[in-house]
C-alpha cells in the first residue's frame, strides 16, 4: 500500500512540468502581478497599458542589439520573432488581458532559457519604468 501512495504522489508531481510560479515574488517588481517559467517560456503580467507594453517590448529588442524578422499586431494580441547575434530564436507574445494587464510570453531558443528570457524581461521592465527589487 506504501508503494501505491508513493507511485500516486510522484506522479502528481511529474504533472507539474518544471513550473515556477510566483505572484509579484522574486524577479518581480511593482507593475507585475504574475511571474512564471513554464515549458521553455517565461509569462509575465504586467499592470501597464497593451500599447505601452508592446513599445517597451520592441526598444528592449532595440537595446539588446536583436534583430526583429518579424512582426505582427493587432487589437488583442501580438507577436515579435527576433534573432540574438549567436543566431538564437527569439519569439515574444503578447496578449491583451482585462482590467489593464497585459500578458507577455519570452521564448528564447528551441527548448527555451530561462536565463536569456529573464534578461529580456528586465529589459522589457526597464523600458516600462518598473524597477526589479
Amino acid at each position: 500500500m506504501k508503494y501505491v501512495k508513493l507511485i500516486a504522489v510522484l506522479f502528481l508531481l511529474s504533472l507539474t512540468g518544471c513550473a515556477a510560479l510566483i505572484g509579484a515574488g522574486a524577479g518581480a517588481g511593482a507593475g507585475v502581478t504574475g511571474y512564471r517559467f513554464i515549458e521553455g517560456e517565461l509569462e509575465v503580467n504586467y499592470t501597464k497599458p497593451y500599447e505601452q507594453v508592446w513599445q517597451a517590448t520592441n526598444m528592449a529588442l532595440k537595446d539588446l542589439e536583436m534583430a526583429i524578422e518579424e512582426s505582427e499586431k493587432d487589437q488583442l494580441d501580438a507577436k515579435v520573432k527576433a534573432l540574438r547575434a549567436d543566431g538564437t530564436k527569439v519569439v515574444i507574445k503578447l496578449k491583451r488581458r482585462p482590467s489593464g494587464i497585459t500578458r507577455v510570453g519570452i521564448r528564447v531558443g528551441m527548448f527555451g532559457d530561462q536565463e536569456a528570457s529573464d534578461f529580456i524581461e528586465r529589459a522589457i521592465e526597464r523600458n516600462l519604468g518598473i524597477k526589479s527589487p
